[in-house]
């Protein structure tokens, strides 16, 4: 008959709160083995030793052991026996979730002391909550996380659901690098999160929400040689048309903004006459407005028109020289599909269901959850590092090794067009022009995808076996 396996959920402490079916203190955290001595006299001197079984353990590197201590095999155990039954505590297994083992026990004469008939299997269990946005447009309705949790827990990680979905208000955007609108919404998640201290590092908010974006200025400068013809830059009789070049207005994503013409900061006209004399005319917010018709599905407008006064027109009917065009303009600079950040103490998993004014898709949706779990876990480890740790990453020296096709752990070195620690496989990256190539090969890319080629929802073969050796002790 095969030996019993038992589980031991190595990073949750040894607390009833986190008692549910198999798990019990007992089973939790440090490990503790019963010994039954049925030969010898008393006093008797045993010695213990946790030995690996099976060919599926990942094995930790000499660097590895030597910066964490989780990540390392107990040595021998060597304790005296008074009566018949003792109970060794305090054996800490390796953080590695999956790896198995078994405890082998002589006493001084050589003899095999009993334990429990049983291997013992490395488990870790983390929270989760949902929380999502107080819509009444339903654009951002929450989703079930059953493909999260079944990727997980091929690596060994158990992803629980915890607490009741609970609501926080509407944000049309979350500005990503700026303060705007960041506080009220860390503030609602903090209030709405259910978890106490303890489930706080053993926990994480996963918050839908609708558009993650950051704002950026551009200037566009058109100049136009009076009677050529400027498919950029013309006119009727009431007004000017200037369109841009591909930068789209800060517009649709916060009715304040929209309202009070937030993409709009200055803008003037200049004439430039044959003796290059100038003459300037500035641009009012209330004579600017946008113009033509939305690129994409709820947004995306490139084009401005300006209302024309008699000094404008007085500008516009000269017979020759220059008119130079010029307007600032906030546009987005970036978006994001989400991000994992701490604050306020609760761990966050920010998903956006739009980015450039398009639904992200589902599938695309559930690869981005995973992403970021990733890197609340830790992902793409890069442990072995000899630069200081950044402290935007730093829990940086419990990590294990990163993989070979570890990129962004060097900020402002490696970056390659995305933040923090991300996985290359699959994909290459072209420092001239600055692109990426090729299929992406894991989650934990950069990106969604390059090109038409997307992202899978899975770690590659590289980071896979890292996963299972994350350290997740709080």
């Amino acid at each position: 008959m095969a030996k019993k396996i038992v589980k031991q959920w190595v990073n949750l402490p040894k607390d009833e709160k986190f008692s549910e079916g198999e798990i019990t203190p007992a089973r939790c955290g440090k490990l503790a083995v019963k010994l039954t001595f049925t030969t010898g006299t008393f006093p008797l001197t045993y010695y213990l030793n946790v030995v690996p079984v099976g060919n599926d353990n990942v094995v930790y590197s000499e660097g590895e052991q030597a910066r964490n201590p989780n990540f390392n095999l107990p040595g021998e155990i060597m304790g005296i026996a008074t009566k018949k039954t003792v109970v060794v505590e305090g054996i800490q297994l390796p953080a590695a979730g999956g790896n198995q083992y078994k405890i082998e026990v002589e006493d001084e004469n050589g003899n095999k002391v009993a334990t429990e008939e049983a291997e013992i299997e490395v488990q870790r269990k983390l929270y989760y909550q949902v929380i999502v946005m107080d819509d009444a447009n339903g654009s951002v309705p929450s989703e079930r996380l059953a493909t999260l949790e079944a990727v997980y827990l091929k690596h060994f990680i158990t992803l629980a659901q915890k607490g009741a979905e609970e609501k926080i208000s509407y944000i049309k955007t979350i500005m990503i690098g700026s303060g705007e609108h960041l506080v009220p919404f860390v503030e609602e998640v903090v209030e709405a999160c259910c978890f106490d201290h303890d489930f706080n590092k053993l926990g994480l908010a996963v918050v839908f929400v609708d558009y993650l974006a950051s704002m950026g200025q551009y200037k566009h400068e058109e100049v136009v040689v009076i009677g050529e013809h400027n498919s950029s830059c013309f006119w009727d009789a009431v007004e000017v048309t200037l369109v841009g070049k591909k930068e789209y207005l800060w517009h649709g994503l916060d009715d304040e903004h929209d309202n009070a013409k937030k993409w709009f900061i200055s803008g003037e006209v200049a004439y430039i006459d044959p003796e290059d004399a100038i003459t300037t005319y500035t641009l009012k917010r209330e004579a600017i407005d946008i113009s033509g018709e939305k690129k994409f599905a709820y947004g995306g407008y490139d084009a401005v028109k300006i209302k024309i006064d008699t000094v404008l027109k007085a500008l516009l009917k000269k017979k020759e020289g220059v008119l130079v065009f010029t307007v600032e303009v906030n546009v987005v600079s970036e978006w994001s599909a989400g991000f994992s950040w701490e604050c306020g103490g609760v761990n966050v998993i920010a998903c956006a269901k739009r980015a450039e004014w398009e639904a992200i898709p589902a599938d695309s949706r559930k690869s981005t959850v995973n992403h970021e779990v990733g890197h609340y876990l830790g992902m793409v480890a890069y442990g072995d590092k000899n630069y200081p740790a950044n402290a935007q990453f730093n829990h940086r020296p419990t990590l294990p090794d990163a993989p070979s096709t570890l990129y962004g752990d060097n900020p402002g070195v490696n970056d390659y067009g995305h933040g923090g620690p991300h996985c290359g496989k699959g994909a290459a990256y072209n420092r001239s022009d600055e692109t990426w190539s090729g299929t992406p090969g894991c989650v934990m890319f950069g990106d969604d995808v390059i090109g038409d080629e997307r992202a899978p929802n899975s770690y590659c073969s590289e980071c896979a076996p890292i996963v299972k050796k994350l350290d997740l002790s709080p």
